[in-house]
C-alpha cells in the first residue's frame, strides 16, 4: 500500500503522502457533511464545523500513518478541505448572483 519511514527525521515518499492526504481529506469532508445533516442547527456553526473537519482529518491521519507524518498530513488535509469548500461555495454564490 504505502511505506512510512522508520525514523521521524526521514521524509516519506511523495506517493505515501498523497495517499494519506486524500484519505484524510475525504474522511474530514464526509464527517463534516454528516454532522451538518444530523444536527439541525449546524448551519449556524460555521467555525465549529471547520474545526471538526480539521480535527477529524488530524485523527484519521494519526490512525492511518501515526506520529508525526500522519498528524501533519491529516491537519493539512483537514484545513485544505475547509478552504476548498469555502472557496467553491463563495464562487457558486457569486455566479448565482450574476446569472
Amino acid at each position: 500500500m504505502f511505506e512510512l519511514p522508520e525514523s521521524i527525521m526521514e521524509v516519506p515518499a511523495l506517493g505515501s503522502i498523497v495517499i494519506i492526504v486524500c484519505v484524510c481529506a475525504l474522511a474530514s469532508y464526509s464527517l463534516t457533511w454528516l454532522l451538518r445533516g444530523l444536527v439541525p442547527f449546524a448551519k449556524q456553526w460555521h467555525w465549529k464545523l471547520r474545526l471538526a473537519a480539521v480535527l477529524s482529518g488530524t485523527l484519521v491521519g494519526l490512525m492511518v500513518a501515526g506520529y508525526p507524518w500522519g498528524i501533519a498530513t491529516g491537519l493539512a488535509s483537514g484545513g485544505l478541505t475547509t478552504s476548498v469548500v469555502a472557496f467553491v461555495k463563495n464562487r457558486l454564490k457569486k455566479s448565482s448572483k450574476e446569472g
